[in-house]
């Protein structure tokens, strides 16, 4: 027969054991922190904000954004990374701070993998502009203008997407580019209007405005299809250039470890903020679509993605230290 202590212990065990279980069903049950590696006011900042709120709101849980910015966004990543794995700190982040940064950093702190992905929040293809100036009215003739005399690249800064997209341009079309690196996306647009350099990739929106003035044309979009924002400028494959689909995104991660229900409950969660109208309205007007994927098929897309940038990462040498 059992004594009235030895019951006591057996059931105090039983209970422990439940204690992971009964935290997951009952998440979330305390603020839930979001970070932003990026500064306050910037679209990142935005999404997380919007976010933030309707999260809130369907489970009466405060959901808070913190700005951590620095290092290409790394400093913020790297906090959730080594956050506890329960699913109250997850970072809002670009596809430059969670997969390119780690390909191009020696001995980078962490990689993907170091994170749970719970879904794609917003994505936008690159366009590359030129001058309005420049003697080439689309891709090709800029390509035979590269091959005839030596042009140049702006980025903004050594290892961001914008680096590596036109270098894997180089790789595939021939295209004899000098890459000149800048401190931020402003002054490479600018140094194009200045005639310093000759193209750059950015965001639809970000060039629509020097598009509107004169200062600058788009030559190709890197969209699957063309954009209703941009419809008369071609997609890469539409120009002869094949398999040059490139989307960046942002996305939500929570820290490796965390457990699969409670990132289900993330995913579900931030899927539900995604479709207000809103969150709709501010990606929209940023020039972004608005398409979640689920956690397997994120996973699959990172997997991929890694292996195509890495890639070119190496075949280009590109390194930083920064």
């Amino acid at each position: 027969m059992f004594t009235k202590a030895v019951l006591m212990a057996i059931c105090g065990l039983a209970v422990a054991g439940m204690g992971p279980a009964v935290a997951q069903d009952s998440f979330p049950n305390k603020p839930i922190k979001i970070i932003v590696p990026a500064a306050a006011g910037g679209p990142t900042d935005t999404m997380g904000r919007v976010l933030a709120k309707f999260m809130g709101e369907q489970t009466g849980v405060p959901v808070i954004v913190e700005n951590k910015a620095g290092a290409a966004g790394s400093i913020g990543v790297q906090a959730v990374v080594q956050s506890p794995p329960d699913g109250y700190t997850i970072v809002l982040a670009a596809i430059d701070a969670i997969t390119v940064y780690p390909l191009v950093k020696k001995d980078s702190p962490y990689t993907w993998k170091d994170l749970t992905p719970i879904t794609v929040v917003a994505s936008t293809p690159f366009v590359f502009g030129v001058s309005a100036d420049l003697p080439a009215k689309d891709v090709n003739e800029f390509i035979a203008l590269a091959k005839s005399r030596k042009l140049a690249f702006s980025s903004p800064g050594v290892g961001a997407s914008g680096h590596v997209v036109l270098e894997m341009f180089k790789f595939r079309t021939g295209a004899d580019l000098l890459h000149v690196p800048y401190s931020g996306a402003g002054p490479a647009l600018l140094s194009i209007i200045g005639g310093d350099t000759h193209i750059t990739a950015t965001s639809p929106v970000t060039l629509k405005g020097h598009i509107a003035s004169g200062k600058m044309k788009a030559l190709v979009v890197t969209s699957e299809k063309r954009l209703s924002g941009l419809p008369d400028v071609p997609t890469m494959e539409e120009s002869g250039v094949s398999d040059f689909v490139v989307t960046p995104w942002f996305g939500m991660f929570a820290p490796a470890g965390t457990p699969d229900a409670v990132a289900d409950k993330l995913h579900e969660m931030v899927v539900r903020a995604m479709r207000s109208p809103e969150y709709i309205s501010k990606i929209g007007g940023l020039g972004m679509d608005v398409e979640p994927l689920s956690r397997r098929d994120y996973v699959q897309m990172l997997t991929a993605e890694s292996d195509r940038w890495g890639q070119i990462i190496n075949a280009a040498h590109i390194s930083s230290d920064d």
